[in-house]
């Protein structure tokens, strides 16, 4: 009778809890825009050649080593690249309080200045801090936001850089990006260049990049608004295509020479 009992307790107890885990299975998956279907990914090993690597590493640490460094993607462009924003905010501006601080969560210190506004891309932070991102992660708050945070520098100016010059009138570079890019979109205008450094444990959440508009750029309005204008799909006419090339720069040996304790092969890609 205890063994019958116990049994017909267990069942009461599991049947809500079936039940719940039954509702959010049955909920139907978010809809995906049409322009984020359907883009395809190549892959190519040594993209950057040896002799690009070992510049680019230089300059790498040589920035490492400057005034300015690798702030957090928080608002690295900001600090390295976009100086300057025409319009930073679009009113949901804060004074900052008495001790420094912002008086939301989701607010951050502009600058120097005495206003807290949104971080200019909080569409991606707040998108992983309620959703985990694809492995569902559960953390405190704040290690959300450090999983997230990596480094960066943001260059506009090319020229500033040969070397970065250079890569982008690579053959091999010019082929992969015009691979993805439709047929009648072939012409290629570089305005880009990003290093961006990430520490192990860190991630990086599901985001758009940084979307352009005719009139409408990061140098004119805050990132997060950008996005919105394309997920509202108004402003289609004025959209700008945009072709990314992600390079992983590294100077290791290889995998399979390292058990030996020779110098191995050194590979850079």
């Amino acid at each position: 009778a205890v063994f019958a009992g116990c049994g017909q307790m267990n069942f009461k107890l599991l049947v809500p809890v079936l039940l719940a885990l039954a509702v959010p299975l049955a909920v139907k998956r978010a809809h995906i825009p049409q322009h984020l279907l359907g883009h395809i990914a190549l892959h190519q090993d040594d993209l950057i050649d040896a002799e690009s690597g070992r510049k680019l590493n230089e300059i790498l640490r040589q920035m490492g080593a400057d005034e300015i460094g690798y702030p957090t993607n928080i608002a690295a462009d900001l600090k390295t690249g976009v100086k300057k924003v025409q319009h930073r905010h679009v009113g949901e501006a804060k004074p900052v309080e008495a001790d420094g601080s912002c008086s939301h969560h989701l607010l951050v210190r502009d600058g120097n200045s005495s206003d807290c506004i949104l971080p200019q891309r909080i569409d991606v932070g707040k998108h992983f801090i309620m959703t985990g991102g694809p492995e569902a992660i559960r953390e405190p708050y704040e290690d959300m936001i450090s999983r997230v945070s990596s480094f960066g520098r943001y260059l506009f100016d090319l020229k500033e850089l040969p070397v970065v010059e250079k890569l982008f009138e690579n053959p091999k570079f010019l082929h992969f990006a015009k691979s993805v890019c439709p047929k009648d979109k072939q012409v290629l205008d570089p305005f880009q260049f990003n290093f961006i450094l990430s520490v192990p444990g860190q991630t990086v959440a599901l985001h758009l990049d940084s979307p352009y508009f005719l009139g409408a750029t990061r140098f004119q309005v805050p990132q997060w608004l950008l996005a919105v204008m394309v997920f509202s799909g108004l402003f289609q006419d004025r959209f700008i295509d945009q072709v990314q090339v992600v390079g992983y720069l590294h100077d290791q040996m290889a995998v399979e020479d390292r058990s030996s304790g020779g110098l191995g092969k050194v590979s850079t890609s």
